[in-house]
């Protein structure tokens, strides 16, 4: 059991050696382009459970102008075609602008939070213009972090990034939204 657990600590250390290079080389990057999955967690229409789920992608575009602060354009579609069990269908596409700010860590992990705003659109049944009760295209507002851990020089998998999101759609009661956003993207890194 003793030679097992040596064996597993250098494998270990074997595959943990590459990252740790990357990581003290440092992110010299200056363009980077993530593609992935997204979840959200969002309000349900006026007389509805309370909740449910839509699942979708994501695409963020970001360009560094300091080793701390990139900007970024956040471009995502998420969907469900049975909103409340009642057959009702919606399609939410975003686009917003922000700021990320990443902590320099000699770490295999980078950290980072974010600030975004932009508008968000609604389509479908379950919209508010299709329920005669408001607009399709409201503002939107997300803020929160993520883990982003290098594979490579110009590859990254960003395991998660969790944002708090708020939309102002028209629903009869407050016209607010709070939803849980959930990301994981492949991160593709341009430049030196």
């Amino acid at each position: 059991m003793k030679k097992l657990l040596i064996l597993i600590l250098i494998n270990l250390s074997f595959a943990a050696a590459p990252s740790r290079l990357v990581a003290q080389e440092g992110d010299k990057s200056k363009a980077e382009v993530a593609i992935g999955y997204s979840y959200l967690h969002t309000n349900a229409p006026p007389g509805g459970c309370g909740c449910f789920s839509m699942n979708g992608a994501d695409a963020q575009f970001g360009y560094s102008f300091t080793p701390h602060w990139t900007g970024l354009v956040d471009l995502g579609w998420i969907y469900n075609g049975n909103v409340d069990s009642h057959g009702s269908d919606l399609l939410l596409s975003h686009y917003m602008a922000g700021a990320r700010y990443r902590l320099k860590l000699k770490s295999r992990f980078k950290p980072f939070a974010e600030i975004e705003a932009g508008n968000t659109n609604a389509y479908g049944s379950a919209s508010p213009g299709a329920l005669g009760i408001g607009h399709n295209n409201v503002f939107s507002f997300a803020t929160g972090g993520g883990l982003d851990w290098p594979l490579s020089k110009h590859l990254a998998w960003r395991l998660v990034d969790a944002d708090y999101l708020l939309t102002l759609f028209h629903n009869s009661r407050n016209d607010v939204q709070n939803n849980m956003r959930v990301t994981t993207s492949l991160v593709f890194k341009f430049g030196k």
